[in-house]
């Protein structure tokens, strides 16, 4: 009877241990692996961290001001600070809502998937308001 009491004792402090992990909204990266061919992931901070999106082909989205971080108030409008980008797919980054300004054009290269961990060293990051995913000019 003690060493079940015990047991159980453990198990409620490892579940309570990881309840307040997941509450304190960790910012670390999550490894969420690479896109397919046909997927973008776009990420919320540099090194591919905090949240993040995934979106297909001939997706756009105008106004990501519409569009929230999980668990929040907040909006994905001009918070993009990296991505990776499927091998037959490009994104077309906009600096402001309804495509308005173009930033520039990732792509793969239809062998590799493109990663970006960091968009400030182009001078797009946290600068993106709407963007489109397309199929790569070197889709296979």
């Amino acid at each position: 009877m003690k060493r079940s009491v015990q047991g159980l004792f453990l198990s409620l402090a490892f579940v309570f241990a990881l309840l307040c992990l997941f509450a304190a909204g960790s910012a670390e990266a999550v490894n969420i692996g690479e896109p397919a061919a046909h997927q973008v992931f776009l990420f919320e901070h540099t090194n591919y961290g905090g949240a993040n999106m995934s979106f297909e082909f001939d997706k756009d989205v105008p106004d990501l001001t519409k569009w929230r971080l999980p668990n929040s108030k907040k909006n994905w409008n001009d918070v993009i600070s990296s991505l990776k980008v499927g091998k037959n797919t490009k994104i077309l980054l906009y600096k402001h809502i309804n495509y308005s300004v173009l930033l520039g054009t990732i792509q793969g290269d239809g062998t590799n998937v493109k990663a970006i961990p960091s968009l400030h060293s182009f001078g797009y990051g946290d600068q993106v308001s709407s963007f489109k995913v397309r199929m790569s000019d070197y889709a296979q």
